[in-house]
């Protein structure tokens, strides 16, 4: 066939093309169409559709794609245009070098549109500064011990051509990014595409048990990016950015193989930049080596108003003044996110200047460390939570409770009731728990107890292993597996699970706040704690909420058992540590006033001392607190009788 006759066939098959794709006629993935032959552009052949790909993107030198034998790219003929292209469902040469696996979201409970789902998830998590608390979360869960943040103002004007669709030029600036040394699983890429139905739930070790939290991220952004190991996910819920290559609005996201793909990927080195130096990546975009990300890194790019625009999750978008106000979240929440961690040890928020190339030029702008502090009292591992799954594991197989259950510090300790066993182990929660007393370093590594004088605003908070945001008024933090809602903003109170809190903080957070406050003695003995009242971490159940009151009621009956072992002693006349069953105290009606009550009292110490027993101890109780000291069947108040002197 002469040239003339190849061109004459050649327009006559576009013309036919352009009929059918005008008169709207269906056709075969197996039609041939003409293809370009590049070495001999006058030569017709001929593919079937399904076998081509049509040129989308400006890419300098095709030739080594054309001329790769083992995945031949075959590009439709450039006389045929891209709309009609597209219409003959040809694939894209973009999404063809990138071969991307196609991701959907798997919802559990009520169908709805993704983007509606999506919504109502932030309406739950209202607040920007979850997206640090999940992160974190998604961190600690995958045992990671450095979780960091950075903020890029980065606009990257100058790399904005061949991207791997137009729609991301438009979120190809700032962005906020998050890493973790902890790589993704393949169970954790399959739990992060689930929408209420995290694998998760069924794991006792872990925090997260829903599968929303990391959706708060669409509180910043429309298009989270996830890198590590050898892949990238990017979702698009609302299919506004990387629409070429979703295939089904069902699966709107992509997942990319960096460890088959880098001679492809390179043809898009704009869209990957932004990565190069970010938390040490180092994407392979100059030669093919075999590359794998030691982490995860998320990069969410903040919306802008013109995404916000035509958003169907959030028209909220972040100009330069709501981004700088998220160094002041992370500044004034950072410290009470990581106190009861169990594996992260620290956190660090960065900031790169819009003008700075180099991401590894980046600022600290916060830096948190979460040391252990070696006590003479402190003993056991910090992080329980996975040692009292495997306890409860045991128990569930044995039926038997070990006699060496893990305790640690004064923090957190797990106590065996077959009653929270049983509940629990339907929820999927463990009886582990603690709590956090607020010290004040002194000078030479000494501390004092850092406690509010006045009684009347308590520091207390709930975690669940992070800041649930719910106030107490204990003048401690306890934290444990509690049965929390599904936005992570308040406690059940209700039914089985509010009947596991209710036993929760009675068994296990009252015991590890009696041991807390035998920690604080041991602290006090050694001459570690300064200025110490025996009584100045006690409840003060004027101001305890009633949803805590069983704590506050639990602590007192338990100090009120008393008994010969060091647990029960926590009175102290600030030379001497007691039990109950050895302590006196003066009546208030003399104590408390003030024209007899010091006389008295010093009078009162000289009697005790020529008492038959010397093991007595006088202390002054705070009136706050003996309002609600109790013994097994009277308040101490009314036992005071009979333990005064004759």
């Amino acid at each position: 066939m002469t040239k003339e006759e190849s061109k004459h066939d050649l327009l006559l098959l576009i013309n036919i093309l352009r009929w059918l794709y005008n008169s709207h006629i269906s056709v075969d993935i197996d039609m041939h169409v003409p293809i370009l032959c590049y070495k001999d552009p006058s030569k017709l052949a001929m593919k079937p559709i399904h076998e081509c790909t049509y040129c989308d993107i400006k890419v300098e030198d095709l030739h080594d794609l054309l001329d790769d034998t083992s995945e031949p790219i075959i590009l439709v003929h450039d006389d045929i245009p891209m709309k009609t292209a597209e219409w003959l469902n040809v694939p894209c040469l973009s999404t063809r070098l990138i071969n991307p696996e196609n991701l959907g979201f798997e919802q559990s409970g009520q169908r709805e549109p993704l983007t509606v789902r999506i919504k109502n998830i932030l309406e739950e998590y209202p607040s920007v500064a979850d997206i640090f608390k999940e992160l974190l979360q998604n961190a600690d869960d995958a045992s990671a011990t450095e979780c960091s943040f950075l903020i890029d103002m980065r606009k990257n004007i100058d790399i904005r051509e061949n991207l791997l669709d137009p729609g991301m030029i438009i979120c190809h600036g700032p962005s906020l990014w998050s890493f973790n040394n902890s790589t993704f699983s393949d169970t954790d890429f399959l739990n992060i595409t689930r929408l209420g139905g995290s694998m998760k739930r069924c794991e006792a070790d872990k925090v997260g048990k829903f599968g929303l939290g990391f959706n708060s991220v669409y509180h910043i952004t429309d298009i989270p990016i996830i890198m590590s190991r050898e892949f990238m996910i990017m979702f698009d819920p609302n299919i506004n950015h990387i629409s070429k290559h979703i295939r089904d609005r069902s699966n709107p996201g992509i997942k990319i193989n960096w460890s088959k793909q880098q001679k492809r990927l390179r043809k898009f080195p704009n869209q990957f930049k932004p990565f190069i130096n970010v938390f040490n990546c180092q994407l392979p975009l100059a030669q093919e080596s075999p590359y794998k990300y030691d982490g995860t890194l998320f990069r969410l790019p903040f919306r802008t108003e013109q995404e916000a625009s035509v958003s169907e999750i959030s028209s909220v978008y972040y100009n330069t003044p709501d981004i700088y106000s998220l160094v002041d979240e992370f500044s004034i929440c950072g410290h009470r996110l990581i106190l009861f961690t169990q594996h992260v040890g620290s956190m660090v928020l960065k900031y790169l200047k819009y003008e700075e190339p180099n991401p590894a030029a980046a600022q600290d702008v916060v830096t948190i460390n979460k040391s252990v502090w070696s006590s003479k009292a402190a003993y056991g591992p910090l992080s329980i939570l996975k040692s009292a799954a495997k306890v409860m594991k045991k128990v569930a197989a044995t039926n038997r409770v070990p006699a060496d259950t893990p305790k640690s510090g004064c923090i957190i300790r797990i106590v065996n009731r077959r009653l929270t066993d049983e509940i629990g182990k339907r929820l999927g929660l463990v009886p582990c728990g603690g709590v956090a007393v607020l010290l004040s370093e002194e000078e030479n590594r000494k501390w004092t107890v850092k406690a509010n004088t006045n009684h009347t605003n308590p520091i207390g908070e709930v975690f669940c292993y992070l800041p649930l945001r719910i106030k107490t008024g204990l003048p401690v933090h306890i934290n444990g597996c509690f049965a929390v809602t599904s936005n992570r903003k308040e406690i059940w109170k209700t039914d089985t699970k509010g009947h596991w809190n209710s036993v929760f903080m009675r068994h296990v957070i009252v015991q590890a706040y009696i041991a807390a406050l035998n920690m604080l003695r041991s602290m006090a003995e050694s001459g570690e704690l300064l200025d110490y009242s025996y009584y100045v971490a006690w409840p003060d159940p004027s101001v305890v909420h009633d949803d805590f009151t069983v704590i506050s009621q639990g602590v007192y009956q338990e100090i009120a058992k008393g008994g010969d072992g060091d647990h029960a002693k926590v009175f102290s006349d600030g030379k001497t540590w007691v039990s109950i069953k050895y302590v006196r105290f003066l009546d208030d009606s003399l104590l408390c006033r003030p024209d007899i009550g010091p006389a008295a009292f010093k009078i009162f110490l000289k009697y005790l001392k020529k008492s038959s027993s010397q093991d007595l101890c006088a202390v002054e109780l705070p009136e706050w607190s003996s309002l609600r000291l109790t013994t097994r069947t009277q308040t101490l108040h009314l036992s005071k009788e009979s333990q005064q002197l004759d």
